[in-house]
């Protein structure tokens, strides 16, 4: 990543006076283009910041983002469930325009070489059927597949 210029921090070390909302426009563009079964809901900007920062299991020292000059590019998070007591990469994604070169990879490996460096000996995450390539990325990083889960949609109106 170095080489492409693109530095990975947590998010707690960037002094970005406007790091959350790059990171806001980063992370709904990706979601916009994650293949679904079930479309995402754009958040407004107050929603978004209240899922990610109002949620117990996930920080700012555990969020790692990408960035290229002033640009946020990138984010994977690591969430850590109370209950279960092993963490999850909860979201990974990219700007489309970074796309194919490695970063969201660079970021789920960091994502797992901190769960490492806390002492955790497995890590969890979850991905829609649909999106192949998180799908193929997790395969080849060694995640193998749990027990599959099906969601049934239902339009209220017809």
């Amino acid at each position: 990543m170095r080489e492409q210029g693109v530095h990975m921090l947590v998010l707690s070390e960037d002094t970005d006076p406007l790091k959350l909302q790059k990171l806001y426009d980063v992370t709904a563009e990706s979601e916009q283009d994650i293949p679904t079964t079930a479309p995402f809901r754009k958040l407004s900007f107050e929603d978004w910041k209240h899922h990610w920062f109002e949620n117990p299991g996930i920080r700012q020292d555990r969020f790692w983002i990408a960035r290229e000059g002033d640009d946020i590019i990138g984010m994977s998070v690591l969430e850590f469930h109370s209950v279960r007591n092993v963490p999850w990469t909860a979201f990974t994604g990219t700007a489309r325009r970074v796309r194919g070169r490695g970063v969201a990879r660079a970021l789920k490996y960091e994502t797992l070489a901190q769960a490492i460096a806390l002492g955790f000996i497995a890590v969890r995450t979850q991905n829609d059927g649909a999106n192949a390539p998180i799908l193929h990325l997790n395969e080849e990083m060694g995640y193998q597949l749990i027990a599959p889960m099906l969601e049934l949609h239902r339009r209220l109106t017809e």
